[in-house]
């Protein structure tokens, strides 16, 4: 078996050069990882001669709407109904939510530029006391930006996660979705 690994960088431009060299070297299957695939994909020709060649594919993680190919994913939806119930059981009825547009599940490293479009888009809600975070990155970063507010969780609000992927889950108290 020769296993390959090609990376992105999240990236179209990368991904275009990936399955360009991965086609050329008659590979026998792919596992893909999609570049921002909440996104209309400028690469979906690279696709199309994929499956034209009859070379299989399986999306991991996230997937192209689009394209006819298998897809090993998290139930995102079962997991939003039980950390939103959770929040509704416990009295929250203004619940905000803070996700990633450009993928259904991953997300790129963070700079300060994007703390401070949490930090405004936090203070432009006219009331919540509850957030639903995409990941674990996220809900750090949100916790910092509460802080740097002066708001307190739990005391102030609740904040509650998705795919939360270290292992000090529960010794930091965190309500999450286990990735």
């Amino acid at each position: 078996v020769d296993l390959r690994v090609f990376f992105t960088d999240n990236k179209f431009s990368n991904e275009r050069s990936c399955l360009q060299a991965v086609v050329h070297q008659n590979f026998q299957g792919f596992i893909i990882d999609g570049v921002k695939a909440s996104l209309l994909n400028p690469n979906l020709d690279c696709y199309k001669e994929i499956y034209r060649r009859h070379i299989p594919v399986i999306f991991y993680n996230n997937y192209y709407k689009n394209l006819r190919c298998p897809r090993v994913i998290v139930n995102d939806t079962e997991c939003a109904d039980r950390l939103i119930g959770l929040l509704i059981e416990r009295g929250h009825r203004h619940i905000a939510g803070i996700f990633v547009y450009d993928n259904y599940q991953s997300i790129e490293a963070h700079d300060q530029r994007f703390a401070r479009s949490i930090d405004r888009f936090l203070k432009g809600l006219p009331k919540y006391t509850a957030i639903v975070c995409c990941n674990y990155r996220i809900y750090r970063l949100v916790c910092q930006v509460l802080k740097d507010q002066g708001r307190r969780v739990p005391e102030d609000y609740s904040l509650v996660c998705f795919d939360y992927s270290a292992d000090r889950m529960e010794q930091e108290g965190i309500t999450c979705s286990v990735y």
